[in-house]
């Protein structure tokens, strides 16, 4: 996902089978303002690449990652899948959401390349 310099975004962590209020939250750059299964992250004052992770206490093999490009203000258009990337048993299912950076309107398409997908929009 592509952030403008010093600007935030909301992080939100989501499980299936493990307690997603009992987390910690990590970044490699910028800063990170946690509250349970919630961060507020803001990207610092210069342009490079970061990454936000999400861990359950109870199951430390659960990890979420955010991969995140600081960009210069008005650095253009970007989307972003999140999660950036899991693993999903056969038949199971994921929440996925699209970040729209760069666009006043953030609605997508999707279109998956083995699968399905329920739902739409943002």
């Amino acid at each position: 996902m592509a952030v403008p310099v010093g600007s935030q975004r909301r992080f939100t962590a989501s499980s299936l089978g493990v307690d997603a209020s009992d987390v910690t939250w990590d970044k490699t750059c910028g800063t990170l303002v946690t509250s349970g299964t919630e961060a507020d992250y803001t990207a610092p004052e210069r342009v490079g690449r970061c990454e936000v992770t999400v861990a359950s206490r109870e199951d430390p093999s659960e990890v979420g990652r955010a991969r995140v490009t600081v960009t210069e203000v008005g650095g253009g258009i970007e989307v972003s899948v999140v999660p950036g990337s899991a693993e999903v048993p056969a038949g199971g299912l994921l929440p996925v959401s699209a970040i729209v950076d760069g666009v006043e309107d953030g609605t997508v398409t999707w279109a998956p390349t083995c699968g399905s997908v329920e739902g739409e929009g943002l």
